[in-house]
């Protein structure tokens, strides 16, 4: 942006910029103001002209009303052409907006041009946490030491959202270990308290107090004392013969006191589904 002015009586060119708070030059057009003041300056001023890209006018006014220049301002950067990285491709379309990237290359297609993509999504693929072209119980240890750790991955974060709903949490490892091993929600919850150290899960699982799933979640299984059960609506529990010892209605997060009841299997019904846990004095 530049402007055009001349010396006047009350200020001079340095004058006007310093009266008006102008941040951009102002060239000293002579004492008739040149031609742009033949152009737009018929009248008085300061005479403010805005032109877009085209060098069509978008305000030409005398007088200084700051809030209309500005406004006229962005109006014609928001249309204007872009190509910050310089390279010839217009950002609108550029897979790299900030990286040169004159080739466009992107080898995996997601849309992010290969100069400025950190991950290779053939490689970092759904499950693959650690890129190592198979998925095994190693990207379901690697996934929960993530969650669990302060360290970021970004290619094994994108490789890690099972449910594919832009959050990584526990729900991402369940849904990964029966990518594996098959089963359901549950068994896989089994399973991880089955080959995590006792802290970990416990440190895992804090995070179901805070999920909303329309699925039942109970853990640990087996337990000594407490259950935490995770669910919606009414909730019955029976041993195995069939006696009913619990009932209540869940919203959310519940703890469970099995401490007066004895070792054993129990049935737990909630929403046409049943989890059976085992209880251990």
């Amino acid at each position: 942006m530049i402007a055009n002015g001349f010396d006047w009586s009350s200020y001079t060119c340095e004058g006007w910029a310093n009266a008006f708070g102008i941040t951009y030059p102002i060239l000293d057009g002579g004492s008739s103001g040149g031609e742009a003041w033949e152009l737009y300056g018929a009248g008085y001023i300061p005479h403010n002209v805005v032109l877009d890209h085209n060098y069509e006018v978008l305000y030409t006014a005398s007088g200084y009303s700051e809030g209309a220049i500005l406004e006229a301002i962005e109006l014609g950067l928001s249309y204007i052409p872009r190509d910050l990285d310089q390279d010839g491709i217009m950002d609108s379309i550029d897979n790299c907006i900030d990286v040169q990237n004159y080739d466009q290359q992107d080898t995996d297609e997601d849309g992010m041009g290969d100069a400025c993509d950190p991950c290779d999504n053939l490689v970092f693929t759904g499950g693959n946490v650690n890129g190592d072209g198979t998925i095994d119980i190693f990207d379901v240890l690697f996934l929960v030491d993530i969650l669990t750790g302060p360290d970021t991955y970004i290619c094994a974060e994108e490789a890690g959202d099972i449910t594919q709903d832009g959050h990584l949490n526990i729900l991402d490892v369940i849904g990964l270990v029966q990518l594996i091993l098959g089963g359901n929600q549950q068994q896989a919850m089994q399973y991880l308290q089955q080959l995590l150290n006792p802290m970990v899960f416990k440190q895992l699982t804090q995070e179901l107090l805070m999920i909303e799933s329309p699925k039942i979640f109970v853990w640990p299984n087996p337990s000594n004392s407490v259950m935490n059960i995770n669910g919606y609506g009414y909730v019955q529990i029976y041993n195995i013969l069939g006696k009913e010892v619990y009932m209540n209605h869940l919203n959310g997060h519940h703890i469970w006191d099995t401490r007066n009841l004895p070792s054993g299997v129990y049935h737990i019904f909630n929403n046409g589904e049943t989890v059976t846990v085992t209880l251990l004095k």
